[in-house]
């Protein structure tokens, strides 16, 4: 008689699929919270994690940090704005058609984002790493229309 357990391959994708949503739901809880009037000084990673319905451990296990956490909401903005492709929008072959997009793009991106922007780059004031990761977005956006 074999006695050998059944071996069931292990499917990760559900484990995916709930850390993609505590990811979005941690994300969505800093944004509410940096637009709240509290704005930069309620912004611990205690306050999100209470915001989110999550432990502060998951939230630090996720982004590593306060820094990490605004780099991720700073990219999620930036994606939803379409701007994670900037290199592909000003390689095209027309030039003003590329100039024009770009400018209308990030118009559309500051215009959308204009207040957690603002508190983004408060926050940039009180955090070298943060401010340092702020400037060379800035540069990376000055050199694309170089």
């Amino acid at each position: 008689m074999n006695n050998k357990p059944l071996e069931r391959p292990y499917d990760k994708s559900r484990r995916q699929v709930q850390a993609d949503l505590t990811r979005v739901l941690v994300l969505q809880a800093a944004r509410d919270l940096l637009a709240g009037p509290a704005g930069t000084s309620g912004f611990t990673l205690d306050a999100v994690a209470s915001h989110a319905g999550v432990s502060r451990a998951t939230v630090f296990n996720l982004f590593g940090g306060r820094p990490g956490l605004l780099t991720a909401l700073f990219d999620e903005m930036s994606g939803r704005a379409g701007l994670m492709d900037v290199d592909a929008l000003l390689a095209q072959e027309d030039s003003w058609t590329a100039l024009c997009e770009y400018v209308q793009r990030f118009g559309d991106f500051y215009e959308a984002e204009r207040g957690p922007l603002k508190k983004l780059r408060a926050y940039a004031a009180f955090d070298a790493d943060f401010s340092r990761l702020v400037r060379s977005r800035d540069d990376k956006r000055s050199a694309g229309l170089l």
